[in-house]
């Protein structure tokens, strides 16, 4: 069980996640990219670098318009897959922002 803010780690946790998370008020959103074209094939895909398919395009959009209405986000961080890249340009879009690599 990971540790609150104010809270020492368990004695059995992994050291390296013994620091707790900021007490700023910061908020981590992790988002899956959108459908890509192996998804819509049903083919499992692992790291290869498969394109969104249009709806996953469209669900990349509606997320990026529903967080820029939630405001408050700093910063968008993407993986180097297209699918993963195209996603977070369409949610960095609206926000006013450049997906970081």
């Amino acid at each position: 069980m990971p540790a609150r803010p104010n809270e020492a780690a368990p004695a059995h946790a992994d050291p390296r996640l013994a620091h707790p998370l900021p007490i700023d008020g910061s908020e981590l959103i992790l988002v899956r990219h959108g459908q890509s074209t192996a998804d819509a094939q049903g083919i499992g895909q692992g790291r290869s670098d498969w394109p969104l398919s249009e709806l996953g395009r469209l669900q990349a959009e509606a997320t990026g318009r529903r967080l820029a209405q939630l405001g408050g986000i700093a910063a968008v961080y993407t993986s180097p897959l297209t699918r993963a890249a195209a996603t977070a340009q369409a949610i960095a879009a609206p926000l006013g922002l450049a997906p970081v690599p």
